[in-house]
């Protein structure tokens, strides 16, 4: 009985281990990084093979299959941690402000952050809008270097999600920009962010 719990946690463990690896394989063949994703990809494989032939020499065991999806979900799990851990892929930030935003954006570029501006309209009148593309890691200097006028701001973390590891900074960094009361939109923007939504529209002092 040991026996066989004790090689379907084995086969957990690889699957764990193999699919985590994927998942960052992914990332890495996302940002051409042509030299850890194929090294990634050969200790995957091999991980892989293994768990799979345990699995194999005895079908008929069914905590072996069960350490098989186990592992799968596992490894998923894991691989979204580190990723995030590792503040792995880019994101797109967005600044939404009503008239000129001539200050922001130097102040952004001062920053050494490439952008995009745009004009446009809105309800009350003018309103100018900043875009860039950062690393997720670099999501919270972005912030802190446009944390003068993150009260004047809508601001969006996205289109792809914002990972935990960056969400604390994030927060903390909005906390602490001046003028902002913290009064999070009646809270749901910091749970969408945790979510991974990453919509950020913090009020202004005495704001509604």
């Amino acid at each position: 009985m040991l026996e066989p719990i004790g090689i379907a946690l084995l086969v957990m463990l690889l699957r764990a281990t193999d699919v985590s690896l994927a998942t960052l394989k992914t990332i890495f063949v996302i940002e051409g990084r042509n030299g850890l994703a194929p090294a990634l990809g050969f200790f995957e494989a091999t991980i892989y093979v293994i768990a799979a032939s345990l699995v194999f020499r005895d079908l008929g065991n069914p905590f072996t299959i069960a350490g098989f999806g186990a592992g799968f979900a596992m490894g998923t799990a894991l691989g979204m941690f580190l990723a995030g851990k590792l503040g792995l892929g880019s994101v797109t930030v967005r600044f939404t402000k009503s008239g000129d935003a001539w200050e922001l954006t130097e102040a952004l570029r001062e920053a050494s952050f490439p952008l995009t501006t745009f004009s446009g309209g809105g309800r009350d009148g003018p309103v100018s809008a900043i875009q860039l593309n950062v690393r997720k890691r670099k999501v919270p200097q972005v912030l802190a270097a446009a944390r003068p006028w993150l009260s004047e701001c809508f601001v969006t973390v996205g289109d792809e999600p914002v990972q935990a590891s960056n969400t604390p900074a994030v927060i903390e960094t909005l906390k602490r920009a001046p003028g902002v009361s913290g009064r999070w939109c009646r809270g749901r923007c910091i749970r969408s962010l945790k979510m991974g939504f990453g919509t950020l529209c913090p009020r202004a002092e005495g704001g509604a």
